[in-house]
């Protein structure tokens, strides 16, 4: 049907639109990337409790809290570097999706975000 390829179509180019942006934050970011990639790492090597729920929110928080990482030039970069670090545990196995929840940052105006569980 023609109303299946138009959506189809939109769809397809939204989430083009979606990866350029991630990839264009991402880049633009190198060095900045590079060490949340690694606090981000400690964190979840250093997680005790194998069976809490954490979302990236909480490790952005021990990123800005407890390592004193700088904002970066773009908000999106955060989503960015810290989706593709656990897209990357997940395809190791290293955690599991286990949910969903609100996000609890304000500028997050409440979206459901992706929860996580360390394996």
């Amino acid at each position: 049907m023609v109303q299946n390829d138009l959506f189809t179509s939109i769809f397809n180019l939204g989430r083009q639109r979606k990866e350029q942006g991630m990839a264009d934050a991402n880049a633009n970011s190198a060095e900045w990337g590079d060490d949340v990639r690694a606090g981000a790492d400690w964190w979840l090597k250093n997680r005790l409790v194998a069976w809490d729920k954490f979302t990236t929110e909480d490790i952005r928080a021990f990123l800005t809290d407890v390592q004193k990482l700088p904002e970066p030039h773009h908000p999106n970069a955060w989503s960015a570097v810290l989706g593709g670090v656990c897209r990357q545990w997940r395809k190791n196995n290293v955690v599991s999706h286990a949910g969903w929840t609100a996000a609890k940052a304000p500028q997050a105006n409440a979206r459901v975000i992706r929860q996580y569980i360390k394996l």
